[in-house]
């Protein structure tokens, strides 16, 4: 609030930058952050400083996004709504690298999460771009490495070209590296990173099981409710695409009730939506689901 009222704009951004993309990108619960950014919101249109509400409104829009279930669940994937339009955003601030950056990352969270996979490999794109925007200054690189490997195995998923598992294992050693250095949270994006490769080599469907099962308790046990979504939710999705429609369908479960307490309601909706047409399908009795996959 002093920064601000003296004027310090640069610093002031950076004071109010850093510490609520962090909460945003490390899964806090939605419904306590969004009535924080609400309240910044409000605090700093008191104090008059409306030119640094402009990444506040970004990261506000992205968590209402996330718990608007009234809205096209393909509609989401834009940041533009009650509180801003992206196209307006991008032309009044489109020249500032940190404020791009700000709604880049927000999409890249926002379509990764929604399962758009292409367009989530479209802002991180831009994110990655030589130049385009400055990440030097953002205590985020871990998340946007972990992003870069989550990405990529998706879109392997998706489209079975090679490339794609070459970019994502060369994201995944560098979070294996950073580990190796105890550098703070790189053991619990590796721990989410990790459960991909299990859909690519061959494993036991018990062993894939187990792997899933000890990642998504160590996940719970820091609190990264969203995280344990994920985990979740790619376990199921990979299971399925295996075969193995039992085993899957816990994940599934677990999937929504994660993102449920993640206030994630948008996303709860559609997965309880998938789950009920699961529910439907006849589990695949004739697999012998201790059997190689892969």
């Amino acid at each position: 609030e002093l920064v601000c009222r003296n004027g310090d704009f640069s610093v002031a951004e950076i004071i109010l930058e850093t510490p609520f993309l962090l909460r945003v990108f490390n899964g806090e619960p939605l419904k306590p952050l969004e009535a924080s950014l609400q309240q910044m919101c409000h605090r700093l249109t008191e104090l008059g400083q409306n030119n640094l509400l402009c990444f506040i409104h970004c990261l506000l829009q992205l968590t209402l996004n996330l718990r608007n279930k009234d809205r096209r669940f393909e509609d989401l994937c834009v940041l533009t709504g009650e509180i801003m339009d992206e196209e307006n955003y991008l032309s009044l601030y489109g020249t500032s690298l940190t404020l791009k950056m700000v709604l880049q990352l927000s999409k890249l969270l926002l379509t990764y999460t929604l399962g758009f996979y292409n367009k989530a490999e479209e802002a991180l794109n831009e994110i990655l771009r030589p130049r385009a925007i400055r990440s030097d200054r953002f205590l985020l690189r871990i998340w946007i490495t972990s992003y870069t490997a989550l990405t990529n195995y998706a879109r392997y998923y998706e489209t079975g070209r090679r490339r794609y598992i070459r970019k994502a294992r060369k994201s995944k050693r560098v979070l294996q590296k950073l580990h190796s250095l105890d550098i703070p949270d790189a053991t619990t994006h590796l721990k989410l990173v990790d459960i991909e490769e299990l859909g690519i080599e061959k494993h036991r469907t018990n062993d894939i099981c187990r792997a899933v099962d000890s990642s998504i308790a160590y996940l719970r046990a820091q609190e990264s409710k969203h995280f344990v979504a994920l985990a979740n939710e790619r376990a199921y999705m990979i299971l399925s695409r295996l075969g193995c429609l039992e085993a899957s369908r816990s994940y599934l479960k677990g999937a929504i009730l994660a993102y449920k307490e993640w206030n994630a309601d948008a996303k709860c909706e559609w997965l309880s939506k998938q789950y009920n047409d699961v529910q439907k399908k006849p589990a695949d009795v004739t697999r012998d689901e201790s059997s190689n996959i892969g």
